[in-house]
This record gives structure tokens, C-alpha cells and sequence, in this order.
């Protein structure tokens, strides 16, 4: 086995020893590009790595991402030892993806690290992964609040930008290269930043109306935090929360719908309990009484109707009652189908199960 080593090191010098075998070396520079003091360069006659002792801490960046294990590092570590940061719990996802660590649980805390990572005096990071080469800009788009900038360097920067940030071993890339490392501090979570992103992502628009104003962004965090769907928090909040804010007058701070009693409302949403419709009536009530959802739902008796033979009942009085329309849907006018869903919904007045209701009148009128 041929061997490239540093200068003569004596055994016992007290200094780090690195070693390139070069015929295991292929050349690819990772060592040169992970490397945070300079000490390895490119034998660019042979194309080969070659170390400098002189410059070499032991930090064994190139040792542990060498994807040929052609470097050995001997010798002591001249800077305080690694620290990989833990991984997270696994969670479900759909398909045969494994989880590796979650995003952020908001804002506060991805600022706070977009931050840190922005004060690095040296970052060799920028260099050192193969998939995502432009990590200065995309963590000063999570900086600037900007998911949609931030996402949108992820997809070019990424084939699947949002499982990679799911499965992406970090530790052996970005984060293996970051600087706060080998200075014996913790390396940034950039996977952890990367899932924020893919996790919270909305369009640009909404991003900038949530985050005109701290205490809305806030408040849009908390949803997100307690409900987990960003999309749909965005909608409520751009839409239902400013409106009731703009016409009471009321700041953000006194808002009688807490994110709480918000997202509580949404869980009736997504368990089929209302609809999204009366789920406006919800929350209006909600805004003038403060109290949840549950409580307004059964006083007000506002429980969407999921009952097949009640919703068929309608439907077969309905669709007695206007043989007309009926025979223009069967003879090709599919537009007229839109009007029995509504004289469904307003027999029903609102509560019947739009997706219910669609799938037994499209049953009925095909029958």
C-alpha cells in the first residue's frame, strides 16, 4: 500500500499525523473542501490529497467524510472534541422514508439558529455539501422570514428538497463541516432549519402579510406549533383573524380567539365535526364569546350532518322536486349539478357533509 504522509512527525511530538493512501484516493477533493485549517491540498501532477502537518489540529473533518476511507488521522486532537447533536425520535411519514430529526417548533428558535449560523467567522460549510450549495443564502432567507426564498433554493439545490431534509445524515455532511465544531461548539442544525422550511412552507405573499406585524407572527406560530398544517393556519389567520382584528379595532394582543381556542376549532374541521363553512359561524360566535369550539357547536346545534339516510332523504325530495333539472344533468348539462348540492346544502341548512353530499347526489343522478 503506497503511503503519502505530512512532514516527518517523531513519534511522541505531541502533534497530529495524517496520513493519505494514495492508492485508495480518487481524487474527489472532499478532504480539501471539509478541511477547516487549509491543511490539505491537491496534488494536482497526480491528483492526489496531500496533508501538511504544520497546519494539521487532528480535527479528523477528513478522515470521517472521506467517501473512500483513504485519509488516517493518528495522533492527539489539538481542539476541544466533536459534538454530533442528537437525533430526534422517529416519526411516521408516508412511504419507506425514515426520519432523522424534526424541524424547529417555530420562528423564535429557527432565527436564533439562522442567526448563529449567519456570525461564523469562517464557513466552511458553504463548501462542503454536495447537495445544498448555497447555504449562506438560504439560511438568510430563513433570517428574513422568507420560507418561500428558502424553499425555493432548496428545490434547486436538492432533488427532493422535502425528504432530504428528513433523511439527510447532516452530521456527516454540512453540519460535519460546519466551524463551530472543531471551536468545540455545537455545529449548526442545518437539517433542522431545512426541515422548518419544508415543513412550514407557504407562499411568499402570506409570509409577508404574517410577518408585517410580531405579534400576528407570533400568534401564526402557535397555530402552526398546536395544529401542525402552515397552509391552513395561514388561510385562517390572513383571513378570518384579520378580519375580526380590522373590524373590532382590537390589536393582536387582545385577541378573544386565542390560538388555542383557534386550532381547537380547525381539529373540528378536520375530524368532519363542521364543515368549513359553518366553521365561519364558529368562529364568529367564538369572537363575541370566547368560548371553544365544542361549546358553541353544541349550543348553536351547528354539528355537521354525516348521516347517509338523512342526507339521501333530502336528495330524494330534491331531486322529486325539480325533474326538470334532473333530466338536463342526465342528458349532458353536468353544470346543473352544482344547483342540487345547493338546494341540499339549504334544505340542510349548511350542516349536511359537502363531501357526503356530493358523493350520494352524484350516485342518485347517475342512478
Amino acid at each position: 500500500m503506497t503511503l503519502t504522509a505530512t512532514s516527518e512527525v517523531p513519534a511522541g511530538s505531541g502533534r497530529p499525523y495524517a496520513r493519505v493512501l494514495t492508492d485508495r484516493c480518487a481524487g474527489c477533493q472532499e478532504c480539501v473542501i471539509r478541511c477547516p485549517t487549509g491543511a490539505l491540498s491537491m496534488d494536482t501532477e497526480r491528483w492526489v490529497a496531500h496533508a501538511d502537518g504544520d497546519l494539521c489540529v487532528g480535527c479528523r473533518q477528513c478522515e470521517r467524510t472521506c467517501p473512500f476511507s483513504a485519509i488516517v488521522i493518528e495522533g492527539p486532537l489539538l481542539v476541544a472534541p466533536r459534538t454530533d447533536p442528537a437525533p430526534a425520535h422517529p416519526a411516521h411519514l408516508p412511504g419507506d422514508v425514515s426520519e432523522i430529526r424534526s424541524g424547529f417548533a417555530g420562528w423564535p428558535e429557527a432565527l436564533a439558529e439562522a442567526a448563529r449560523c449567519l456570525e461564523c467567522p469562517d464557513p466552511t460549510c458553504v463548501r462542503g455539501c454536495p447537495a445544498h450549495n448555497d447555504i449562506p443564502g438560504f439560511i438568510a432567507a430563513v433570517r428574513n422570514r422568507d420560507l418561500e426564498g428558502a424553499h425555493g433554493i432548496l428545490r434547486r439545490t436538492s432533488v427532493l428538497p422535502d425528504i432530504c431534509s428528513r433523511v439527510c445524515n447532516q452530521a456527516a455532511q454540512c453540519e460535519g463541516a460546519c466551524s463551530w465544531s472543531p471551536a468545540g461548539g455545537a455545529p449548526v442544525a442545518i437539517g433542522r432549519l431545512e426541515r422548518f422550511v419544508a415543513d412550514h412552507g407557504i407562499p411568499r405573499y402570506d409570509a409577508e402579510v404574517l410577518t408585517a406585524e410580531r405579534g400576528l407572527a407570533d400568534y401564526y406560530d402557535a397555530c402552526v406549533r398546536l395544529h401542525g398544517n402552515g397552509k391552513v393556519c395561514s388561510n385562517w389567520v390572513m383571513g378570518e383573524v384579520t378580519r375580526a382584528l380590522n373590524e373590532s379595532g382590537l390589536p393582536i394582543a387582545a385577541v378573544p380567539v386565542t390560538p388555542e381556542l383557534l386550532v381547537g376549532m380547525l381539529k373540528r374541521i378536520d375530524d368532519g365535526t363542521i364543515s368549513g363553512k359553518i366553521a365561519k359561524t364558529v368562529f364568529d360566535a367564538m369572537w363575541q364569546t370566547g368560548k371553544d369550539a365544542d361549546a358553541v357547536i353544541e349550543e348553536k346545534g351547528l354539528k355537521q350532518v354525516s348521516d347517509t339516510g338523512a342526507i339521501e332523504a333530502i336528495i330524494a325530495e330534491i331531486i322529486a322536486a325539480n325533474p326538470g333539472q334532473v333530466e338536463e344533468y342526465r342528458g349532458g348539462k353536468e353544470k346543473v349539478f352544482g344547483f342540487f348540492v345547493g338546494q341540499v346544502m339549504k334544505a340542510s341548512k349548511g350542516k349536511a357533509n359537502p363531501a357526503l353530499v356530493n358523493e350520494l347526489l352524484l350516485k342518485k343522478l347517475k342512478a
